[in-house]
């Protein structure tokens, strides 16, 4: 509705509304016309009406919500209809009650109670109701609340006796006081109707303001009766009719006649809102018509340039990722190496490293030997007969891809499927030997497709200028095996060279110093034993002349006797030294009678050469490598020495046990113990202590101890297999 069109209509209805009041005091001063008596015996009949009015209305508002609550947006509505249902009951009650209808249900005084309850309910419903024109409503839990309500209200009326009374000889102060609180509480109502005026329409909102005015009107009126049969009180119905017309005139009546208006107020907004954007796009379509055919072409041009930069883009994050894929496989790579100590545990690892990389089924590394064959040192997939018959291949007499790619020679019909770097790729073996001549073919020894692989790589392991063996990855599905598979091998492959290059010289070095730890151990024994059988059986007859010599002068009472004497007793003692000498390198305990026993022996020549106590705990261990327990002898002989030389200990304890399959040795001292800022393995003694531990694959820890001494513990499986 326009603005100049809305003005006359308001205006009217100011006046209108005007006249309604201006005649309702018209009709009070000649309702106080009329005799009293008369007033007494005819006003409950008018009070009645005008209540059964007020309560059909607000019946009328509830049934208009209740049924269409599914198809309002707008919960306003919603909340005055279930608000007002019990407004009429309690409105009800109040006119049952009222004086002159039935004074046994109470008279005057409930029926103002009732009254002023009613009343209550009805402004906290409409100042609450702006709170769900734009929020849910839980019917149900508002027709509880408000039901829990009247029962309260009416309990406290008629049963329980405590609500404040209103009527005694005349209105009470808290009558009055609660009718000024209603009227105020009013006034706030109409505040947020306005405030939320956009939610409304205008002649809704105009009546619904118009109706909140009247009712503080009629509120206001029933502050000044004395009687209620006097003229205010008449004065009051008549507002509170006038209120309900014209409720039901914003709500009931609009709602029946114009339902857009009330019930999908919203939806019509939003239809016009609609139509006007639609108006508003027919006019942006037609303005980019015009300028369609230009766009067009500046558009194509500009998806071709997206095009070109989002494919480079993804070329470029292709690479990216694949360069990030190959580091961390490099890293896998390096960091296999420095996890594994032999060549065998390394391959057998990378092996299953490239299987996962690669989703192959089968992978094998070949090394190249002296002899000039190249042989599977780790595999994985390939099955027992391909194996056998494929284990080990002769360069130059053995024709097959894996012999051409370790000699870098290559068959016409094979180049177009040779990388530069010299590796073999193939994703359909099956296709490439039938393209090829019969010549060709004879070439092949034909192991490979006889056991279904299609998909075929062969990449050399090169150290330096070298070829040190072959990665070999096959599967019986196609398309597995392309250039850039090969490639990204050929970028690790050096890596794997250089790692058996340095794990060869490892092997060598540990064969070299396990040699020289054999020859040593034989020169100890050869030369213990010769102490032993030659020198120390020289001193023993020596020692027996200087026997014999001293009892021939001791008979004949010479005094050179007890000089003989004194140099029988010295080579009495040369005699022991050679004979713990001897011990010390050929410790004959640990061989027939065990390593305890040869520990005890050593723990016994320790107390009798330094002068201190050495024990021996534990018991006996089983292992079956002999050359172990010399080891292990060995350190505990090293760790003893090494304690009371270094570390001036009085004190020594030797523990064995075994538990679980691992022996483990500990040697114990009372000494200064091993300087912290001393790196371990730093010396000597301890270098060779750890080097004999790791012959046998043990593992060999020193540390100082609190609050004094050195712990030295050493340990390994008896399971395990060393390269002794």
């Amino acid at each position: 509705m326009s603005t100049v069109s809305s003005r006359p209509s308001l205006r009217r209805f100011l006046v209108a509304l005007a006249a309604a009041v201006a005649l309702t005091f018209v009709l009070g001063w000649l309702y106080e016309l009329i005799p009293h008596d008369v007033r007494e015996a005819h006003y409950p009949s008018a009070h009645a009406i005008v209540e059964i009015f007020s309560m059909i209305v607000a019946g009328g508002l509830f049934m208009l919500a209740w049924n269409n609550r599914r198809n309002l947006e707008n919960h306003y509505l919603l909340w005055i209809g279930i608000a007002y249902a019990f407004v009429a009951i309690i409105d009800l009650l109040h006119t049952l009650t009222y004086r002159g209808m039935g004074d046994s249900w109470g008279g005057a005084p409930r029926s103002t109670q009732l009254w002023i309850a009613a009343r209550g309910m009805q402004v906290l419903a409409l100042v609450a109701a702006p709170f769900f024109i734009r929020r849910r409503l839980n019917e149900w839990a508002a027709m509880a609340g408000f039901a829990i309500v009247t029962v309260i209200v009416v309990m406290s009326i008629f049963v329980w006796d405590f609500f404040p009374e209103c009527f005694r000889d005349g209105l009470t102060p808290f009558k009055i006081v609660s009718e000024y609180v209603i009227s105020a509480l009013l006034l706030v109502s109409v505040v947020l109707l306005i405030l939320n005026r956009r939610a409304f329409d205008a002649g809704v909102l105009r009546l619904l303001v118009a109706s909140i005015i009247v009712t503080i009107c009629s509120e206001m009126a029933f502050t000044f009766y004395l009687d209620p049969f006097a003229a205010a009180n008449m004065v009051g119905h008549i507002f509170k009719t006038i209120a309900f017309g014209l409720l039901y005139l914003a709500l009931i009546d609009t709602a029946l006649r114009r339902p857009m208006d009330v019930l999908f107020r919203e939806l019509k907004q939003r239809e016009a809102s609609l139509k006007q954007t639609q108006r508003r796009q027919e006019r942006l379509i037609e303005a980019m018509r015009k300028v369609r055919s230009a766009l067009e072409v500046r558009v194509q041009d500009r998806t071709k340039q997206l095009n070109n930069t989002v494919k480079q883009l993804e070329m470029e994050a292709e690479d990216r990722i694949k360069a990030q894929e190959a580091l961390r496989q490099q890293s896998r790579i390096l960091e296999l190496f420095t996890r594994k100590y032999s060549r065998q545990e390394y391959l057998q690892s990378v092996t299953e490293e490239l299987r996962n990389w690669s989703g192959c089924r089968c992978v094998g590394i070949r090394i190249g030997g002296a002899a000039g064959e190249i042989s599977y040192e780790s595999f994985l997939g390939f099955s027992k007969e391909f194996w056998q018959k494929e284990k080990t291949l002769k360069l130059g007499a053995d024709n097959c891809a894996c012999t051409r790619v370790a000699m870098g020679q290559f068959i016409q019909a094979e180049r177009k499927n040779v990388t530069p770097g010299g590796s073999f790729y193939c994703s359909d073996l099956q296709k490439l030997v039938e393209l090829m001549d019969e010549p060709s073919r004879k070439l092949y020894r034909g192991e490979c497709m006889r056991h279904g692989f299609r998909s075929m790589m062969i990449v050399p392991v090169r150290y330096r200028d070298s070829i040190l063996g072959l990665i070999h990855i096959a599967d019986e599905r196609p398309g597995l095996a392309g250039e850039e598979s090969a490639a990204f091998l050929e970028s690790i492959a050096p890596l794997i060279g250089e790692a058996i290059h340095r794990l060869n010289i490892e092997k060598d070095r540990r064969r070299l110093e396990a040699e020289v730890l054999s020859i040593s151990e034989s020169e100890r024994q050869r030369i213990g034993q010769d102490l032993h059988d030659s020198l120390g059986q020289m001193i023993s007859g020596i020692g027996y002349f200087a026997a014999a010599l001293t009892k021939k002068l001791a008979d004949k009472s010479l005094p050179e006797a007890q000089d003989v004497q004194k140099l029988e007793e010295v080579i009495g003692h040369a005699v022991s030294q050679t004979r713990r000498l001897a011990r010390g390198l050929s410790p004959v305990g640990i061989h027939s009678q065990g390593l305890l026993t040869g520990l005890k022996e050593l723990a016994a020549t320790a107390e009798e050469m330094f002068g201190i106590s050495c024990v021996v705990e534990g018991n006996e261990v089983t292992i079956a490598s002999s050359s172990a327990s010399t080891h292990l002898y060995r350190i505990a002989q090293e760790a003893v020495t090494n304690a009371v030389k270094h570390g001036k200990a009085n004190r020594v304890i030797i523990e064995l046990r075994q538990v679980d399959g691992v022996v483990g040795m500990r040697i114990l001292d009372d000494g200064i113990g091993i300087d912290d800022k001393a790196r371990p393995g730093e010396g000597m003694g301890l270098r060779i202590m750890k080097h004999r531990a790791g012959m046998f694959g043990g593992e060999l820890t020193v540390h100082k101890v609190a609050p004094h001494g050195t712990v030295v513990h050493c340990s390994f499986k008896t399971a395990h297999r060393g390269e002794l």
